[in-house]
């Protein structure tokens, strides 16, 4: 029975150990601007996705965070979510393609400003 004991009381400490390492990873996450997911909390801190799945109060505090940013970015003014979205645009399109994008974008943005300007 020692050693029954001795087993559970290792793998609790060992479980205590996967949690705060996921909680310390979702607020590592928070801090650098990217998105709380299971799938990223799980390939930033190592920790299986079943572990995770079966832990009830990890799935919570994943689950109302994301929801937490999904609403902060819903608030987040324009100015502040187009620049966002730039951010994401240059690291998904190489340099010059994103240059030369911009670029095409200020002039149509150019174009109907001075379209409404006009219209006025």
């Amino acid at each position: 029975m020692a050693k029954y004991d001795k087993i559970v009381e290792l793998r609790k400490g060992r479980s205590e150990e996967l949690k705060n390492a996921v909680l310390t990873t979702i607020d590592l996450l928070v801090n650098q601007g990217k998105e709380v997911t299971i799938a990223n909390v799980t390939r930033e801190s190592g920790v299986s996705r079943s572990y995770v799945a079966h832990n009830q109060e990890l799935v919570n505090r994943i689950n109302a965070v994301h929801q937490e940013q999904l609403a902060n970015k819903e608030k987040m003014p324009l100015l502040l979510r187009i620049k966002e979205l730039e951010k994401e645009i240059q690291q998904m399109v190489p340099r010059s393609e994103y240059e030369e994008l911009k670029e095409k974008y200020v002039r149509l943005y150019n174009h109907q400003l001075i379209e409404v300007v006009d219209g006025l």
